[in-house]
């Protein structure tokens, strides 16, 4: 029960108000890493991003608006910490949209500087995330949306 206050609250210091549960991000760049010949390769140099993240706690998604769209669903909230520099992290499960299970981590340095970690067990990709204003973002995530039916 503790943990599960302690998300909660992690989640609501993401935030700069209180409002409905649907946060919205910009991935201003990404990095991956994979396993091969069962190691994990070093990190890729960074690459710019424009993504557009959405975090729905109600519906308990996290939606990556990419070229081709990622949605996880989430199964479980794991963890919380702060670590000794003040950094604060919260780690859930979840299942993507093809099935395949993983774990996201959000980070957010003492710095006030955010981080999203998408896991699997032979990949993992990591953004760095800037919040954005729900009424910017509403024309943003439509035109995405629509760049991205019309990609496919």
């Amino acid at each position: 029960m503790k943990r599960l206050i302690s998300v909660i609250l992690f989640f609501f210091s993401m935030c700069c108000y209180a409002g409905d549960s649907i946060r919205y991000y910009a991935a201003t760049s990404f990095s991956y890493k994979k396993v091969v010949n069962g190691e994990w390769t070093d990190w890729s140099e960074w690459e710019d991003s424009g993504m557009i993240i959405t975090l729905n706690l109600t519906k308990d998604i996290v939606e990556i608006l990419s070229p081709k769209a990622q949605i996880y669903n989430i199964t479980e909230y794991n963890d919380f910490n702060i670590d000794k520099d003040g950094g604060r992290t919260a780690k859930f499960s979840f299942v993507d949209q093809e099935g395949y299970k993983g774990i996201i981590r959000l980070r957010i340095e003492k710095n006030g500087n955010s981080q999203m970690y998408v896991e699997y067990a032979n990949i993992m990709w990591v953004y760095n995330l800037i919040r954005i204003e729900d009424t910017l973002v509403t024309g943003l995530y439509q035109m995405n949306r629509i760049h991205t039916v019309f990609s496919l």
